[in-house]
């Protein structure tokens, strides 16, 4: 039987935004037809904008994609 395996595609990403913006992004990400993670969310440097909030946000998104073994 042929195996599959997957390989990891880490990413280190560094946005800005309204919390909102924050959570929808990684709910999008998360809805991609490939296998998509977001880990380590930290959401630092909250400042006012009229009257929402501004963060900067740094996570790992990893992303999967399957790799076939070479045949022997």
């Amino acid at each position: 039987s042929q195996q599959t395996f997957y390989a990891k595609v880490p990413m280190r990403l560094e946005i800005s935004g309204k919390f909102h913006q924050i959570a929808k992004f990684t709910y999008e990400a998360a809805r991609v037809q490939r296998i998509m993670n977001v880990e380590n969310l930290e959401l630092t440097d909250p400042k006012l904008e009229g009257d929402e909030v501004r963060l900067k946000a740094k996570c790992l998104a990893i992303a999967f994609h399957a790799v076939k073994p070479k045949p022997a």
